[in-house]
C-alpha cells in the first residue's frame, strides 16, 4: 500500500495523467479488494457493534429510568401509607384521650356508674382498664357502705321501737306506782 501511494504521488508530481490513470486502473483494484473491502467490512462490523452497544445502552438507560420511576412511585406510596398510618394513630390517641377525659369528668362529678369505653391495646387502653377497675372497686365500696347504712338504719329503727316500748312501759309503771302510792295514802288516812 505504501509503494502504491509513492508511485501515485510521483505520477501526480510529474503531472503525468496517463501514468496516474494507469496506476489507478491497474494497481487500485487489488488494493480496493485486498485492503479497502476488508476495511469496509470491518467498518460495517464496527458500526454494527457500535449500534448494538448503543441500543444496549439505550435499553439499559430505559431500564434505569423505569427503575427510578418505580422506586419513586414505591417511595411515594410508602410515604403516603406512613402518613395515613400516622394520622390514624394520632386520631386513635386523640379519640382515646378524649374518651378518658370524658369518663374522668363524669366520675369527678359523682357518676360512678359511668363505663370507661376504650379497648385499644396501648397505654390509653391500659389506663382505661385501670380506671374501670378503680371504678368497680369504688362501686363495691359504695354498695358495701350502702348495705352497712341500711343495716344501721334498720337497727336504729329497731332501737327506736325498743326505746318507745321502754318509754311506754316506764310511763305505765310510773302511773301504776303513782296509783299505788295514792291508794296506799288513802288507806293510811
Amino acid at each position: 500500500l505504501e509503494s502504491f501511494y509513492k508511485l501515485l504521488e510521483t505520477a501526480y508530481a510529474s503531472h503525468d495523467k496517463v501514468m496516474v490513470r494507469s496506476i489507478l486502473d491497474d494497481d487500485w483494484p487489488p488494493i480496493e479488494t485486498g485492503v479497502l473491502e476488508p476495511l469496509k467490512q470491518l467498518l460495517q462490523l464496527q458500526n454494527a457493534l457500535i449500534k448494538a452497544e448503543h441500543d444496549a445502552s439505550v435499553a439499559s438507560a430505559q431500564q434505569m429510568r423505569l427503575l427510578v420511576l418505580v422506586t419513586l412511585i414505591v417511595g411515594a406510596l410508602i410515604a403516603i401509607a406512613s402518613t395515613a398510618m400516622t394520622a390514624l394513630q394520632i386520631r386513635s390517641i386523640d379519640k382515646g384521650s378524649k374518651s378518658l377525659l370524658q369518663s374522668l369528668s363524669r366520675i369527678a362529678s359523682g357518676d360512678l356508674q359511668t363505663r370507661v369505653e376504650y379497648s385499644h391495646k396501648n397505654d390509653f387502653g391500659e389506663m382505661a382498664r385501670h380506671l374501670e377497675n378503680t371504678l368497680q372497686n369504688l362501686r363495691s365500696m359504695v354498695a358495701s357502705m350502702s348495705m352497712a347504712a341500711a343495716t344501721v338504719t334498720h337497727e336504729a329503727g329497731l332501737l327506736a321501737d325498743t326505746v318507745l316500748r321502754v318509754e311506754k312501759s316506764s310511763r305505765e309503771q310510773s302511773q301504776a306506782a303513782t296509783e299505788t302510792v295514792a291508794a296506799v295514802q288513802q288507806i293510811a288516812v
